[in-house]
C-alpha cells in the first residue's frame, strides 16, 4: 500500500511531489514497510524532495518496521570511503546557509553527509536506536565512514554506545560492545575511527560482558596497541577468564607485542581463573625470547597453574625447558594427577624435552596417581622412539596402573592394533610388542579383570593375528581365565566376528573342552563356525563339547543340511567324516539318512568325484550296509534322546548311567580328544 506521494519519490519527481503536497497529500502516511516519503527520500539521497517535506512539517522522527528513522537510512546510505576524511570535515560542518551555499550545493558535493546533517537540524534524533540497537552513529562506524562519524559525534551522537555483535556480522560473540571495540575489531582495524572516538571521549578502558577491554582486542595490531596505551590503556585489566592483554598476545605468538606491554609495566606475576601466569602461557606457547624476558621481569619460574603443572611440565620444547632446569624448577615434582614433567612430555609426544629430562636425572618409573608410568603412556601415544629411550634408561616394563594394566596389554588392544594395522604392526620401524616381550615384560600378568595380553590381543583385527603365535612363543598362557572364568577361546568365540580366531587358538593347542557356563555359545547361529579352512578344528571344538547337532547357518550354503553327516559328506573331508562316525557323533537321523541315500549302490567311478569324495562315499557304504554293534546303536540312542547342550550335559549327570557311558555320551573319550593329524587311523565300530 504505497501512496501516489510514494511512487512520486521513487522516481524522483520534484514536480510531482510539490504538486501533490499541495493538494494536501499526507506526507506522513507509511507503506507495507513502515517507510514514510521521506524515508524513500532520504534512501535515494534527493536533498531537493527532503527540503520539501521538512518544509511540509513531515515527522523527521517516524520510524518504520525496523525502528529506522530517515537519518538511520540516509546513514546506512552513505558509502565507507575512509579517503574522504582528508577532505577537511571541520569547514565542510562550519559551511552554512549564511555563506551563501545552499544544501543543494553541499549535497551535489558531500553527498549523503551533507542530508544527514541537514536532517541532524530539521529535528532528527542523533541517537534513536532502530529494531537491532543502532543508532546513526553505530551505522558510521560500522561502515568506517569517518566524516559522517565526524558529523554525527558533532551533532551529539554518544561516543560510548554500546552495541549488540547480534547485530553485526563479523563479531565474535554474542556480547554487548562499545563502538571503540567495533572499530577496532581485528577484521576491520579501523585505527582512523579509534582515533576519532578516542579524541571525541570514548572510554579507553571500557570492556564487553566478559570484560575483554579493547586493548585485549587489539593484541594482534602493534599500532592499535600503542595508540591505546598511549591515551592510558590499562594492561593489567583481567577478562572473567582472569587473562590479560600480555597473556593473550603470548597466547597468539605476538611476541612485539608482549614486548610493548612490557614496557608498559604490565604485571608479569597476574594469574586468570586456570592458575596460569604470562611465564606459563609463554611457556606452553613456545615464545623462548618472551620467556628469557619475563624471567628477567620479575616471574617466578617456580610458579605452577591450579593443576600443579609448572613451566618445565608445559614447555614447549627443549630450550624452553633448559631455561627452567637452570632455574632450578625440580624435574620429578607432581603435578595435582601425580604426573612429573616427563610424563608431561611424554603425553605432548615433546620428544626433545623428554630428552633433556633424562638428561637431568627424572625418574623413567614414577607412576602418576593413576599408577601409569612414562612408559605406559608412552605406549598410549605411540612414541617408539620414547619408548626405546625409556627401556634402555631401565624403565620396568611390568608396572601395572591401578586397572592392573601394563605397557604390553596396552600394546595389544584393539585401538592400538587398528592404528598399527596402517603401519604392518610397526611404528617408526619398530614392532612395539616385539621390544616389550624382548625387554621382559610379563605375557601373563593380569590386570584388575583376570585379563591377559593374550586376551587383549583377542579383540584385534584379522591382519594383527599372528601376535598369537608371538605372545605364545614368549610363553602365554592359553588356558588362563579371567575372574569369570573365561579363557582367551572362550572369550574369542563371544566376539561377534573374531570366531575365526578359534581356529588359531586350537591349532596352538588351547584346550577344545568348554566350562559348563559357556557351552550354549557353540549353540548360537553364526557364519564363523565351520569355515573352509578350519572345519575339522570346529568339529573337534564341537565334539568335545558334547553339542550332538550343530546348529549352523551360514549364507554361503546354497542348501539347507539336516545332519551332521549330510554336512561331511558335503562339505567336509574324508578324516572329518571318520571322526565323526568313531565317536557316534550322529543321530538317529543321520541312521537313517546313511540308510536312505543308497550309498551301498552309489557308483564312486564317476569321474566328476574327487578323491576325497569317493572315500567319502565308500566310508559311507560300508556304515550303511554292515551291522552296527548293539552297543554302539543303544549309545546313538541315548545320545539321541538326551537332545542338545546346554541342557544335555545336566540330564546326562542326573542319569543312573555308569559313569564310563557318561563320559562317553559327553565325549570326554580318547577318542574325542584325539588331534586331528590322527583322524585317518581311528578304529570304526563296524570295521574288522
Amino acid at each position: 500500500g504505497e501512496t501516489a506521494l510514494h511512487r512520486a519519490v521513487d522516481v524522483g519527481s520534484t514536480e510531482i511531489v510539490k504538486l501533490l503536497i499541495g493538494v494536501s497529500s499526507d506526507v506522513n502516511a507509511t507503506n507495507a514497510d513502515g517507510d514514510t516519503v521521506l524515508h524513500k527520500a532520504a534512501l535515494r539521497n534527493n536533498i531537493d524532495i527532503i527540503e520539501l517535506l521538512v518544509n511540509a512539517k513531515v515527522s523527521v522522527g517516524a520510524v518504520n518496521n525496523n525502528g529506522e528513522t530517515a537519518l538511520h537510512v540516509s546513514s546506512a546510505s552513505a558509502e565507507s570511503d575512509p579517503a574522504s576524511f582528508c577532505l577537511n570535515c571541520t569547514d565542510f560542518i562550519n559551511i552554512g546557509l549564511e555563506s551563501g551555499t545552499t544544501e543543494k550545493q553541499r549535497s551535489a558535493e558531500y553527498g549523503p553527509c551533507a542530508i544527514v546533517q541537514y536532517l541532524i537540524k530539521a529535528g532528527g534524533d542523533i541517537n534513536l536506536e532502530d529494531r537491532y540497537g543502532n543508532t546513526p552513529l553505530t551505522i558510521a562506524v560500522t561502515n568506517n565512514n569517518l566524516m559522517l562519524a565526524h558529523i554525527l559525534i558533532n551533532g551529539g551522537g554518544d561516543v560510548n554506545k554500546v552495541v549488540s555483535s547480534n547485530t553485526h556480522q563479523g563479531l565474535m560473540q554474542s556480547l554487548d560492545l562499545s563502538l571503540l571495540w567495533v572499530a577496532l575489531y581485528r577484521k576491520f582495524h579501523r585505527t582512523e575511527m579509534a582515533k576519532l572516538l578516542i579524541q571525541h571521549g570514548a572510554d579507553i578502558n571500557v570492556s564487553n560482558e566478559d570484560r575483554t577491554t579493547v586493548l585485549m582486542l587489539a593484541v594482534d595490531q602493534l599500532d592499535n596497541v600503542k595508540l591505546l596505551l598511549e591515551h592510558g590503556a590499562s594492561a593489567n585489566i583481567q577478562s572473567d577468564d582472569g587473562n590479560t592483554a600480555l597473556m593473550r598476545a603470548l597466547k597468539q605468538h605476538f611476541d612485539n607485542i608482549a614486548k610493548t606491554l612490557l614496557a608498559a609495566e604490565a604485571d608479569v606475576n597476574i594469574r586468570n581463573k586456570r592458575g596460569e601466569n604470562a611465564l606459563l602461557i609463554a611457556a606452553k606457547s613456545g615464545c623462548t625470547e618472551m620467556v628469557k624476558l619475563l624471567i628477567q621481569a620479575g616471574a617466578d619460574p617456580l610458579s605452577s597453574t591450579n593443576m600443579g603443572n609448572t613451566g618445565l611440565s608445559l614447555a614447549a620444547n627443549k630450550d624452553i625447558a633448559e631455561l627452567f632446569v637452570q632455574a632450578g624448577a625440580d624435574v620429578n615434582l607432581r603435578n595435582v594427577h601425580g604426573q612429573t614433567p616427563l610424563h608431561c612430555a611424554v603425553k605432548k609426544s615433546k620428544t626433545d624435552v623428554f630428552k633433556l629430562l633424562l638428561a637431568h636425572g627424572a625418574n623413567v618409573n614414577m607412576k602418576d596417581f593413576y599408577g601409569n608410568t612414562p612408559l605406559i603412556i608412552a605406549d598410549h601415544v605411540l612414541q617408539s622412539d620414547i619408548i626405546l629411550s625409556l627401556i634402555r634408561a631401565k624403565a620396568d616394563v611390568n608396572i601395572q596402573n591401578k586397572k592392573g594394566k601394563t605397557a604390553l596389554m596396552y600394546a595389544t588392544n584393539f585401538t592400538h592394533a587398528i592404528f598399527c594395522r596402517r603401519y604392518k604392526l610397526k611404528i617408526d620401524g619398530i614392532n612395539v610388542r616385539d621390544t616389550l616381550l624382548k625387554s621382559g615384560a610379563d605375557v601373563n600378568l593380569k590386570d584388575n579383570t583376570g585379563r591377559t595380553a593374550l586376551m587383549y590381543n583377542c579383540q584385534e583385527v584379522q591382519e594383527a593375528s599372528d601376535e598369537y603365535d608371538k605372545l605364545v612363543k614368549y610363553g602365554a598362557d592359553l588356558e588362563a581365565e579371567d575372574y569369570h572364568g573365561r579363557t582367551v577361546l572362550v572369550q574369542v568365540l563371544l566376539t561377534d566376528g573374531m570366531t575365526f580366531m578359534a581356529g588359531n587358538l586350537l591349532n596352538m593347542g588351547a584346550n577344545p573342552v568348554l566350562k559348563a557356563a559357556y557351552r550354549n555359545i557353540l549353540m548360537k547361529p553364526s557364519d564363523g563356525f565351520f569355515m573352509d579352512f578350519e572345519r575339522n578344528i570346529f568339529l573337534r571344538l564341537f565334539v568335545c563339547n558334547g553339542v550332538v547337532n550343530m546348529v549352523y547357518f551360514n549364507s554361503y550354503f546354497p542348501m539347507i543340511l539336516d545332519t551332521c553327516v549330510e554336512l561331511c559328506l558335503c562339505y567336509g573331508g574324508h578324516d572329518l567324516l571318520r571322526y565323526v562316525l568313531a565317536n557316534c557323533y550322529i543321530s538317529n537321523k543321520d541312521l537313517s539318512f546313511i540308510r536312505l541315500k543308497n550309498y551301498a549302490v552309489m557308483d564312486t567311478s564317476q569321474e566328476e568325484l574327487s578323491p576325497d569324495q569317493k572315500k567319502r562315499i565308500a566310508l559311507l557304504q560300508r556304515a550303511a550296509c554292515q551291522p552296527w554293534p548293539l552297543a554302539n546303536l543303544a549309545f546313538i540312542a541315548v545320545s539321541t534322546m538326551m537332545g542338545e547342550s546346554p541342557e544335555r550335559e545336566d540330564r546326562i549327570q542326573n542319569s543312573q548311567l555308569p559313569n564310563p557311558l557318561k563320559d562317553m555320551l559327553m565325549f570326554k573319550t580318547k577318542v574325542a580328544r584325539t588331534t586331528v593329524e590322527e583322524w585317518s587311523t581311528l578304529p570304526l565300530c563296524f570295521e574288522a
